[in-house]
């Protein structure tokens, strides 16, 4: 058993000045008096839930957009990714990977390892995917068969839980039928549907999820509101943000939080392999294109397309908070509970007797001191960054040329 003092721990419904106590990797308690022995004191920083990231294609090096990870064998790769996780406050995560890692982060998952973020899900982003960014660039893809899709379920061993596709592409109910009858979440990505028929594809499809809201979709505007206009208005669909402000500039977030149900809302980062490393010039993991990681944590191809963004999700609370003024007690929900609530994942997401012990300590400046998944720390703030860095990434992919940035 171990105790957590903190004289501000953020519950689902009041921020508290007081004591965790964790048994057998759950809370046991949280009291506001307690004599004992205290196992660490966090006084003077702010207990939240474990952030829950659905959609994240890597950190610090390490990717899970395919199954040859550079040269890296899988599990090592996988670890690795977890640990990276865990150093900006994930608890928990669906690795957002290709169709042919899905059967190696099952694996990791199955293990029940607890060494960094917790695998609560795997989510295939495609690869049956009509747009690729605002100009709509296309992009090729595999044909869809109930064979693929069937393949993608046994390879997730019950992990696969959610898959975003476009609803236009020919035969795409030959993959969503198969994830229906498998109780796997299906979300509208990149697509070029405009506000009818993405109001069709949630309310006669079986569509619950945006992808990404307002990136590689029909936007705005006052003759037709678009793929974007349509996840604002539904009721029914839930709606993930990415609040870097990057993928999507300040004012957008403060327009789609305005208008959407909070509850319906899912943070989320859509990381890659290039964040949190330096910023400079890399090769892309194509090793065909060029990638820039700027120091405002933008990430963009050499043609100057976005790739992406280096920020973790504990900056986009950061962004709410104090630059759209939400209280943490309402953005937590974002970060944490909402995802939960749509993926029934049971006992997580917020701080609470009987719940699992994952929390993350952080210092009035957004930085991360501690996380903890089940009650086991799987992140100390003493640890340096550079040591979880993929230093094999960084050797065969920086670009020797210095980068005015």
């Amino acid at each position: 058993m171990s105790v957590i003092k903190c004289d501000q721990i953020y519950l689902d419904d009041k921020v508290v000045n007081g004591y965790i106590t964790i048994d057998k990797g759950r809370i046991e308690s949280i009291t506001t008096k307690y004599e004992g022995d205290i196992t660490f004191d966090y006084t003077g920083r702010r207990i939240i839930p474990g952030l829950i990231d659905t959609h994240n294609h890597g950190i610090m090096g390490y990717q899970m957009r395919t199954a040859n990870n550079y040269e890296m064998d899988d599990e090592v790769s996988i670890q690795g990714y977890l640990k990276g996780l865990a150093s900006f406050g994930v608890t928990g995560v669906f690795p957002t990977c290709s169709i042919d890692k899905i059967k190696s982060i099952a694996k990791q998952a199955q293990s029940n390892t607890i060494i960094g973020a917790k695998i609560l899900g795997i989510h295939s982003e495609g690869p049956w995917l009509n747009r690729v960014g605002e100009k709509g660039i296309k992009k090729e893809f595999i044909e869809p068969t109930k064979e693929i899709a069937q393949q993608m379920v046994d390879d997730g061993a019950g992990y696969l839980k959610l898959v975003s596709v476009s609803p236009e592409i020919k035969g795409i109910e030959k993959i969503t039928e198969v994830m229906k009858e498998n109780d796997v979440t299906l979300a509208i990505a990149h697509t070029d549907f405009f506000y009818n028929d993405v109001i069709n594809s949630i309310e006669n499809k079986g569509f619950s999820v945006m992808t990404h809201l307002g990136n590689a979709m029909t936007g705005l505007h006052h003759r037709n509101v678009g793929a974007i206009g349509a996840g604002l208005l539904n009721e029914n669909v839930y709606c993930e943000i990415i609040c870097d402000f990057i993928h999507v500039c300040q004012e957008m977030v403060q327009v789609m939080l305005k208008v959407k149900n909070l509850n319906k809302v899912i943070m989320i980062s859509d990381n890659s392999e290039y964040t949190a490393i330096p910023p400079h010039l890399y090769k892309g993991t194509d090793d065909k294109t060029t990638i820039e990681v700027g120091k405002d944590g933008s990430i963009h191809t050499e043609t100057g397309k976005i790739q992406g963004s280096s920020i973790p999700m504990i900056y986009g609370i950061k962004n709410l908070v104090t630059k759209l003024n939400y209280d943490l007690s309402d953005v937590i929900k974002l970060s944490s509970k909402n995802a939960c609530d749509v993926y029934c994942l049971k006992d997580r997401g917020v701080i609470k007797q009987g719940y699992y012990a994952d929390f993350v300590v952080i210092d009035d400046n957004y930085q991360v001191e501690a996380t903890y998944v089940e009650g086991i720390m799987v992140y100390d703030g003493n640890t340096k960054k550079e040591d979880l860095m993929n230093q094999d990434f960084l050797e065969k992919h920086r670009i020797s040329d210095e980068l005015n940035l």
